[in-house]
């Protein structure tokens, strides 16, 4: 027989009362309306894309830029 610590039991119990918890929420329909229907809004959205604060990289017909780090120059592209 293995005996295992208060502590760990006590643990045990929260974590599986906090997935009941979990599971009657999953349940019950929620305040901001029908989970599938803000599936499909989800994936209709997922192609936008915010603009990045950092420019993407051109196509390879673009020349190295130099750029210059503690006064070394550093070739980057």
């Amino acid at each position: 027989m293995v005996r295992v610590p208060a502590q760990l039991r006590d643990l045990r119990v929260q974590l599986e009362r906090r997935d009941e918890r979990r599971d009657e929420r999953r349940d019950t329909p929620s305040v901001s309306g029908d989970r599938s229907a803000r599936a499909g809004v989800t994936l209709a959205l997922s192609g936008l894309r915010t603009p990045s604060p950092f420019p993407e990289r051109l196509s390879s017909g673009r020349s190295p830029v130099l750029m210059y780090l503690g006064g070394e120059e550093i070739l980057s592209n």
